[in-house]
């Protein structure tokens, strides 16, 4: 399963560009194999490429890495799709949960628009079990709910945390020893209570645990986060939390009271809630960068603010990464578009409701993070009377 960060790679990648999008399963006869459908897609770019001049052994090196994963991969209890990536110097190849449709492409850039219409479903969230005495991390799906190997060197409790690390503002101060005091140890007096101690040091292993997380679920266009804990320790790890997909209700309780399968129920029911209010959310920032003009949705112009940097968000309608049912040239062009917004660091969001009523017929829009100044109209000239 390919990540946004995984796309903005290829987004880097020189051509000529092939992909390979192939169903697991044949969807229509399910008789041939896999990999019998896969030789057979290897060559059809043994065809494209022979028409852009590769010569017969550049061909067979292109293609060699394909051949020998379609023949050495073992398919059993595969499903979904498998999608390669491959150009001079670079290959990828991930299984993919959606059944695609076949496609075999080569081109200036790598086809990446039927991967953002999958990417659009909620279909992959975390869910983070907060205590103070285990922290827990999982990786949930519709049908699976799995617990997800934290780094080595985070503590997984309060205790081992102050074991590792104490935090810089203990509010609880020592007295210096004076002649009246012996040879004793120095006295304590206490500053803060016991809770705003404890409540203190947590904060700092909380910011610790959202820092590791950052890496593991991706900074921009990650899946989303549902948080399971107490009260105390919701408000203490939103108040640190920089991780932007964070669900904004929550599982209230302990991980270990509440049981996996409960977990795993309620945080579908977060996420779908959450999805939903996304759409929401996305109709309304449509409206509201309009209204400041900062909406554009001719494709022209469209791909030209691309090629400036001027997208912060990149909207099309989940109809134009279907095969049969776009126009091959408007497609190739909104995967230039973006392969671009998202090298430039923006966001592309595939989308259905959102773009229904907000977006014409070309199906795109595009929220700029600037305007373009326009030109200065020249004055009009005066006739000295």
């Amino acid at each position: 399963m390919l990540l946004i960060e995984d796309l903005k790679n290829l987004a880097t990648i020189p051509g000529p560009c092939l992909t390979i999008l192939e169903p697991v399963r044949d969807p229509v006869l399910q008789v041939t194999k896999a990999d019998t459908r896969l030789i057979a897609a290897s060559q059809e770019a043994d065809d494209l490429l022979l028409r852009h001049g590769f010569s017969a052994q550049d061909r067979e090196n292109f293609l060699a890495p394909i051949r020998n994963l379609a023949t050495n991969t073992d398919w059993t209890g595969r499903a979904g799709s498998i999608a390669i990536f491959r150009a001079p110097g670079f290959t990828k190849a991930t299984f993919w949960p959606d059944v695609l449709e076949p496609r075999v492409t080569l081109a200036d850039q790598f086809l990446i628009l039927p991967l953002l219409a999958g990417m659009a479903a909620d279909r992959n969230y975390w869910v983070l079990a907060l205590s103070i005495n285990r922290i827990q991390l999982f990786r949930g799906t519709g049908a699976e709910f799995t617990e997800y190997e934290l780094p080595a060197d985070l503590p997984r409790s309060l205790a081992d945390f102050m074991g590792f690390d104490k935090p810089d503002h203990d509010l609880e101060a020592r007295s210096a020893k004076g002649p009246s005091s012996g040879g004793g140890f120095g006295i304590h007096f206490g500053t803060t209570s016991v809770p705003e101690t404890e409540a203190a040091h947590l904060h700092d292993y909380f910011r610790a645990i959202n820092h590791a997380l950052l890496p593991i679920a991706g900074r921009e266009g990650g899946d989303p986060l549902v948080l399971v804990a107490v009260p105390r320790e919701l408000a203490l790890y939103r108040a640190i939390n920089t991780y932007s997909p964070l669900v904004g209700d929550a599982i209230h309780g302990s991980a270990h009271a509440l049981g996996l399968n409960r977990i795993h129920k309620e945080a579908l029911e977060l996420v779908a809630a959450h999805s939903q209010r996304r759409t929401e959310t996305t109709e309304r920032e449509l409206d509201a960068a309009a209204g400041r003009k900062l909406l554009l949705t001719e494709l022209n112009a469209i791909s030209k603010a691309a090629g400036n940097g001027q997208i912060a968000r990149l909207y099309f309608n989940r109809e134009l990464a279907a095969a049969k049912t776009a126009v091959p040239v408007t497609q190739a062009l909104i995967n230039g578009i973006a392969l671009t917004v998202l090298s430039n660091s923006g966001t592309v969001v595939c989308c259905e409701a959102c773009c229904e009523g907000k977006v014409p017929e070309g199906g795109v829009a595009a929220v700029l993070r600037y305007r373009t100044p326009e030109p200065a109209q020249p004055e009009l000239a005066t006739t000295a009377k």
